[in-house]
Formats: structure tokens, sequence, C-alpha cells
């Protein structure tokens, strides 16, 4: 009988014999059904090795689900592996978490979907006479390779999806790998984040598709983080969708490894960060991306040319000499290119930062925005931006302060109704002229939808307000422009609204120092689950926040620079939203 068997060393043989191991078996529990598809039913498993049903598997099983069923976990459980065949289904539902804290059934892998079985010891129960596309749906959290002992690594590969399988996890959903001994993710099959996906400390590739169908695609419009592999993504020839919003973050890869490789395309359509070296011809950028050097501070190289056109360079400035950069082996053509910035330092005039570095001096052009007329606002500074140095080698940028034409107090955007109110309040002006409000669908293009006088030259402080009677259904942002009699004009800071169903829902302000604020546009009926995670997949702040809750306060005072995702789970819902904690 195939089995997993678990080496272990006996303690008094191993003082007589150091090289003296033994062998433990781990029960098998098949998935008969019958009573229900609730995996928490007892009545629907059987220890294949005992023969005894009615029982549920042990917290170091092998669990088996083979042939056209359903199966649903709808609360919090451990077991040791799982393998998925014969077209059958599993589903974890949202608010329950599947950890399995071992290898496979042969040791290997801690998750397998099989379009047949390939187990055939249990003729009694399962024979590999089944056939059909296995899929595992995570609306909820899946765990794997949950080992008390981080430093051990777990046998395999944590999740092994063959051809004609799939995995989906959904928009509330996650999945977390840890210390797989091979790939994170060995992919044949079908994968679409929805959700968030972490994989840790992979002994190779934290995804691979060796074997794979040529051509097939890899879905991503959620957060993607790696740490820790021999190679990040090592696409074959697998296409990788990263859609807006989602997001990728890769990091410490092993020294000579890629972030990206593979005679596939990593299509970048949404946001891309890391540390290390990615293989420009797998890299594809798409107009309306970003690119986020570092996992907060950080270098991003590009092992030949790179083509910005279209995209923006998010660059993080925590210090005069801690700051994000790019350097590409090759030809940078900057032109359609927007640079914005980010962290949690304000920029003072005369310092210069190098944040694009070509070696074959091959910079083209400069960023068509900012100009070096078009002002810049970071931590309430403002500043423009000149260009100095060799500029076919390097895009080492010059601050140069200037004064605002007012001091603004507050800026915050709310619901109310069909219409979202802006209301904002100055301290001082000089030679202020007037107010252009903008608005945008995606925070990156703006278009002006009103404009309101401003007082001209005041020492006191001054209320103003305008309301959108036409805002998008879904995501707005807004910004203040704020122009001076002179000609000069400076951007307030984005907030952000959103206009869905009842229990539509903001995060402000987006760029954070002290805390940020979640606002329901209509307090829900029922509870809701409020998570934060960083950019590496990491949980920062949980909460289920009672019935009729219309705000709640989230502190970040004491949280690390960088870019943060808020998930809002309610009645079977979930929605993300981000901001930046400078």
């Amino acid at each position: 009988m195939e089995r997993r068997l678990l080496l272990y060393l006996l303690t008094g043989l191993v003082l007589l014999n150091p090289s003296f191991t033994a062998w433990a078996n781990s029960p098998t529990f098949f998935w008969v059904g019958g009573f229900s598809n609730n995996w928490e039913d007892e009545e629907n498993w059987v220890d294949m090795d005992s023969g005894i049903g009615n029982q549920l598997p042990t917290d170091i099983a092998d669990v088996m689900i083979d042939g056209s069923v359903s199966v649903i976990l709808s609360t919090n459980f451990t077991t040791g592996s799982i393998q998925l065949s014969g077209g059958a289904t599993l589903t974890i539902a949202a608010g329950a978490t599947l950890f399995t804290v071992e290898g496979g059934l042969n040791g290997s892998h801690g998750i397998r979907l099989d379009q047949t079985s390939p187990n055939t010891g249990y003729q009694a129960y399962i024979d590999g006479s089944k056939s059909g596309p296995s899929a595992l749906i995570v609306n909820g959290h899946l765990i794997v390779n949950d080992l008390t002992d981080p430093s051990v690594s777990a046998p395999g590969t944590g999740m092994y999806i063959l051809q004609y399988t799939s995995v989906t996890v959904g928009s509330g959903g996650s999945i977390t790998i840890t210390n797989a001994s091979d790939e994170g993710i060995k992919l044949k099959g079908s994968l679409v984040n929805n959700g968030t996906i972490s994989i840790n400390n992979s002994s190779l590739a934290a995804i691979s598709t060796s074997g794979a169908v040529a051509g097939s695609i890899i879905t991503n419009n959620g957060m993607l983080a790696i740490s820790g592999a021999a190679v990040g993504l090592d696409l074959g020839s697998v296409h990788f969708d990263n859609n807006a919003p989602g997001t990728v973050v890769i990091s410490d890869i092993t020294p000579g490894g890629k972030l990206v490789q593979g005679s596939g395309q990593f299509r970048n359509y949404g946001t891309f960060g890391g540390n290390g070296t990615v293989s420009s011809a797998t890299f594809k950028p798409q107009p309306n991306s970003t690119i986020s050097p570092g996992a907060s501070i950080g270098t991003l190289t590009f092992d030949s040319g790179l083509d910005l056109d279209g995209v923006t360079l998010f660059a993080e400035i925590n210090a005069p000499n801690a700051y994000d950069r790019l350097i590409v082996q090759g030809a940078v053509l900057l032109d359609g290119g927007t640079l914005s910035f980010g962290g949690t330092y304000s920029p003072t005039n005369g310092e210069d930062y190098l944040l694009v570095h070509s070696t074959t001096n091959g910079v083209t052009d400069k960023f068509s925005h900012p100009t070096e007329t078009e002002p810049v606002t970071l931590n309430s500074t403002t500043f423009n931006i000149s260009y100095t140095g060799d500029l076919s080698a390097d895009v080492d940028i010059l601050v140069n302060s200037t004064a605002l034409p007012v001091e603004l107090l507050s800026f915050a955007a709310q619901p109310k109704g069909g219409a979202v109110l802006l209301s904002w309040a100055t301290a001082t002006e000089t030679n202020s002229d007037y107010f252009s409000v903008e608005h945008s669908t995606d925070g990156r293009h703006f278009r002006e939808i009103g404009r309101v006088a401003a007082a001209g030259a005041s020492l006191e402080k001054h209320d103003y307000s305008f309301t959108d009677f036409s805002p998008h259904k879904g995501l707005n942002y807004y910004r203040l422009d704020e122009h001076d009699l002179d000609g000069a004009h400076a951007y307030s800071p984005v907030r952000s609204v959103v206009l869905e169903n009842k229990n539509a829902w903001s995060v402000t302000p987006t760029l954070a120092h002290q805390a940020v604020a979640i606002e329901w546009q209509e307090a829900p009926a029922g509870k809701a689950t409020v998570e934060v995670f960083n950019l590496a997949g990491q949980q920062a702040f949980s909460l289920e926040a009672p019935a009729q809750t219309g705000a709640i306060q989230i502190p970040v005072e004491g949280w690390a620079p960088g870019m943060y995702l808020v998930v809002v789970q309610h009645d079977g819902l979930a929605e993300a939203q981000r901001f930046v904690k400078e």
C-alpha cells in the first residue's frame, strides 16, 4: 500500500548507532460522502488503513478525495496532506482555515491535484478509474506546511497542480506556502489568484511551470508575495498576466537567480516590485502599469533593455541615502513614462537622487511626467525636479524646493447618497487664484471636473467644498490642483471613495502617517472582517467589526513604510483597497 512515511530517529538506537533510522506511518483517510458535502461531518470519512468509518481525518493524516464530488470546509481544520483527483472539488469557505503540516502521500507534496488518481494501493476505495478536472477553490485561508519548527523544510512541493486541474483564490482568500524542499507551486494546470498568495523559503523556484502546456496563462488579480527561493517565477513557455490592481512582489532570491525568467511572458498590467534581477525578454510592461523597485527600499535590475512608455516608476525615498533604484543592463526609454514618489522622507532643496542607471549609457529622453515645471508633492513638501549628471547613463533627479500657493489644513471626500462631497480647509493663502478639482477612476489619470475660487491672500482659515454629482460606480479618486496668480500650481494628496452598493467603503487617507479610517457608506447589517496585509503577504491587522459599525480607525504609526492592502469581508463578499504608510 502507498503511504507517506515520516522519517524519525529512535532515541535509544541513535545512541547505539547514529546512522540508524526508522519509519512511522501516517493514517490515510478517504472521502466516501453520502451523508453531506461538509468536510466536518465525520460520517463522510473512512480510515482506509483500519477500515473504520465515521471519524474525521487526524491532524497528520493523508486525505484523499476522488471522483466527481464537491466538498466544502467551513471551519478551521489541520491535517497532514491532501490529494484531489478524478474531478473532485474542494472549497475552503470564507472564514475557514485549512492547515497542512507535512508532505504528501509519498512524502512529497502538501497539496496535489490530479485528473486521475495515481494511487492504486487502496483498491477497495480508489482504483484510478475516475477522471475529471479536479479543482481547489480558496475563499478562506490555506496554510501549507504549517511547521512548528520553522527551520525544518517539508518534503517536496508545497502545491502540485497537474494538467486539467485548477486552483482559484477568491478575493478574500489566501494561500501561504512555507519551507518547501522543492518548488512552492509546481504548475501544469490553471492558477487564478483574486486574493493573496504568499510563498516563503522554497528550495527551488517559488512557482515553476515545467511540463505545462505552452501558452497557458497564470492570472493574478490580487497579491502575490514571494520571499526566499532559487528563482521567483520560472515561467517556461507559460504566460503570466498580472492584471490591475494585481501586485507581485519578489525578494530574497538566491544570488544568481532571477525574479522572473522563462520563454513565456510576464505581462504586467498592475504593479510589479522586488529586489533582484528580471529577465527583460520575459517581462513585458503594459500601458498604465507600475514598476516599484524593492520590497520597500531596494534595487530592481533588468538584464537588457526596458521601455517605460506608458509605465509609472514608483520610487520610495526614506532618507537621502535610502531610496529605490532601477538598473537597466541595456537601453532604457523614458519618453511617455511617469515618475511617482513615495516613502517617509521629505526631500530638501539641492538633494539629488540617482533613480535610474543604464550600464550601456542607453538612457533616452526624460520622463513625460512630471515635467521640470510641474510641481511634485511628497509628505506635504512640494518641489520641482531637474535632471543632472550624465543624461545618457543616469536619471539623476535634483530637488528644487518651491512654495505652495496655499497651506492646506485638511482635505476629505465623503459619499453623500449617489454623490461625493469634497471638503477642504486652508490655514494661509498667498496669491492663490483657484482650486481645480480633479477626478480619476484609476488613481493615475485625472481630469478636471470643476473649479472653486480661492481667497487670494489670507492669514486666516478658509473652508471650501465641492460636490461631484456624477461619480463613477466603484472606486473614485480625487485631488486638488492649487493654482496661484503667478501660474504656479501644486497637487494635494489623493483621496478615494467607493460608490458601489449599500456596503461600499473607503480608506482614508491613502497616504497615512498615524492612522487610517475605514468608513462605510451605510453601516453593514452584519459583522464585517477587516484585515490588512503588507506586500510580503503578512497580516498586519485583523478585526471583526460588529454589526452596524459605520467606521473604524486602524493605528499605523509604528508600521514599516510601504504599500498595504486592506481586505473587508462581509455577507460572503470581499473587497480590497490600498494605502501607503509614509
